[in-house]
């Protein structure tokens, strides 16, 4: 496994880690810090899908 792929399947599994405390956690984060984590997690998504990355 190369180091790109194991950095993409780091975050993925740190991101779904993120994504679950924040879920338990929603309404103690200001919505700034939720806002610009979907943003980040957005973008993840976008660049996995595209084919150069």
């Amino acid at each position: 496994m190369d180091q790109l792929s194991l950095a993409k399947s780091f975050f993925c599994i740190f991101g779904s880690l993120l994504n679950h405390i924040g879920d338990s956690w929603a309404g103690r984060f200001p919505p700034e810090i939720s806002r610009s984590w979907s943003t980040v997690m957005t973008f993840a998504d976008i660049k996995e899908d595209s084919p150069d990355f």
